[in-house]
């Protein structure tokens, strides 16, 4: 009952989290730089495939990108996950559901966003913070991007984060990333 009211009402209000990509602050020209990569590639219904965002496009990018899939059973499989950012989580979660690291209680929020994400064909502009194991918070901007897989279905995700704690800040090795959530969350329309 709790999960149906919550979608419920987030299909009422996503609407008012739509913001213009022209109206976006991102802050970091790395985002500028990612989008503007993502809006060269050809989009047949409207979205690119994933199979054509050629890392080597966009080298100084790739230890922040990660690329997920949306899986018919709500999983949402890390398909791969960037040097930067498995030395920043202090683990690689490819191959894991990124759904695993979200509180129960924002886990159906974070699928509706997602998949409504795809449908809707729009990106995602959050703000993630990764809880370790100490209770130490790693935090960051992070764009989202929906993409095709090779059947032509929008199920696919190519993230890109970026940290803004400062580094030496802990031992990701010893203090590992559990845990996941987002301070803010808002749906960016590209036209």
């Amino acid at each position: 009952m709790l999960v149906s009211a919550t979608v419920e009402i987030l299909h009422v209000v996503w609407k008012m989290l739509v913001e213009k990509f022209k109206d976006v602050n991102f802050g970091h020209e790395k985002f500028v730089d990612f989008i503007s990569y993502w809006k060269t590639l050809a989009k047949p219904n409207g979205l690119p495939y994933q199979s054509d965002f050629n890392p080597a496009d966009v080298r100084h990018l790739l230890q922040d990108i990660t690329i997920y899939e949306m899986l018919e059973d709500d999983t949402l499989r890390c398909r791969l996950m960037g040097t930067g950012l498995v030395e920043g989580f202090g683990w690689d979660y490819t191959d894991h559901d990124y759904l695993s690291l979200w509180a129960e209680e924002d886990k159906p929020k974070l699928l509706y966003h997602f998949k409504k994400m795809l449908e809707a064909k729009m990106g995602i502009w959050t703000y993630l913070v990764a809880i370790a194991a100490s209770g130490f918070e790693v935090s960051g901007p992070a764009m989202c991007l929906p993409a095709l897989d090779g059947n032509g279905k929008a199920t696919r995700i190519i993230a890109l984060t970026n940290e803004d704690t400062p580094q030496n800040s802990r031992d990701p090795r010893e203090d590992k990333v559990v845990q996941v959530k987002a301070t803010r969350i808002s749906f960016i329309d590209f036209n």
